[in-house]
This record gives structure tokens, C-alpha cells and sequence, in this order.
């Protein structure tokens, strides 16, 4: 949890991936879901650039599991959520559980091998 409506945290990956995609999870049953985030962008923190932005369901009918695809990523090894906002509740927002997906990079590979073929077939 963070103190106040929105925040950010970077997550240092284990290796360098492609991300696919992120899971968001808040802990249900809870009385109160207002501090349950509500939007936020997902950024490559290397590079600073958006790969997605979100909207987490607090809806009865929604699952307190969601999972987000993500279209295209670089490959990253740093991955930053920022909430830009929550349910309401006005002092913290809750993380409860954050699961990032994604394919490794091909043995001998780099990140800079990489970007080069992007900037070529892009």
C-alpha cells in the first residue's frame, strides 16, 4: 500500500523479457474496496516509454484477479505501474498483488541487438 489516491513502483524483473502481459489483484471479500487502484499506466522504466493503461473492475461481477494484455513491449528488465487513481479511498492505495508475464530473451540476444532490429523493421 501506498500513502494518498495514486503512486508508482518499479518492479526489477529477474531477467530481461518481452512482457505480454500484467495481472492486478486486490483481496477480496473486503467491506471496503475504495482503495482497490483504479487506473494506471504500465511503462518500460528504462526507457520511459507506455506499453498500456489500464482500468481495474471492483465490480461484483468482476474477478479480484485481472489480467491485462500487452500488445508490444521492448525488452525490458524494469517495469513500472503507476496509479493515477483509486476507488475513493483517501489515504492509501492498495497493491495487493502484482504478477508480470512475458516471454525471455533468445540466449546470446541483447537489448541492444534488439532494439537495432526494431529500429529497422519499425
Amino acid at each position: 500500500a501506498f500513502s494518498g489516491q495514486s503512486g508508482q513502483v518499479v518492479l526489477q524483473l529477474g531477467q530481461v523479457v518481452r512482457v505480454t502481459g500484467v495481472t492486478i489483484e486486490h483481496i477480496r471479500p473486503s467491506p471496503d474496496l475504495s482503495s482497490a487502484p483504479s487506473n494506471i499506466t504500465v511503462w518500460a522504466h528504462e526507457d520511459n516509454s507506455s506499453l498500456l493503461n489500464l482500468s481495474y473492475s471492483i465490480s461484483m461481477s468482476s474477478s479480484s484477479v485481472q489480467t491485462f494484455h500487452i500488445p508490444s513491449s521492448p525488452p525490458i528488465s524494469q517495469l513500472r505501474l503507476q496509479v493515477t487513481s483509486n476507488w475513493g479511498h483517501p489515504e492509501y492505495t492498495c497493491l495487493y498483488r502484482v504478477r508480470v508475464h512475458g516471454t525471455q530473451m533468445k540466449e546470446g540476444e541483447d537489448m541492444i541487438t534488439v532494439k537495432k532490429q526494431a529500429a529497422r523493421d519499425g
